[in-house]
């Protein structure tokens, strides 16, 4: 688990991630220093682009998924324990 954050680091990291150049989840979540695999317990991740990633033992126990797109995703030994996921229909 990671420490906090002290207020100026968190005001760097927002910055930082205005500043990307990229909408990449993980890419996004790479440049605050988070592991996508690890540091999403609990998270809110409604709506979040996963396609095509490589999610294998993932922990997403207790995480809000509704919405996000794990379409082609690899969800080998991912934890979804407790997880919440509402996933809609295209007709």
């Amino acid at each position: 688990m990671t420490e906090p954050a002290s207020f100026e680091k968190l005001e760097q990291q927002i910055e930082a991630v205005l500043e990307a150049e990229t909408t990449d989840f993980f890419e996004l979540a790479e440049i605050v220093g988070l592991d996508p695999k690890q540091d999403f317990v609990s998270a809110d991740l409604s709506g979040v682009d996963l396609s095509g990633k490589d999610l294998s033992y993932a922990n997403f126990t207790g995480a809000n998924l509704q919405g996000a797109n794990l379409s082609h995703a690899n969800l080998e030994g991912t934890d979804f324990t407790g997880a919440n996921f509402k996933f809609t229909t295209i007709d």
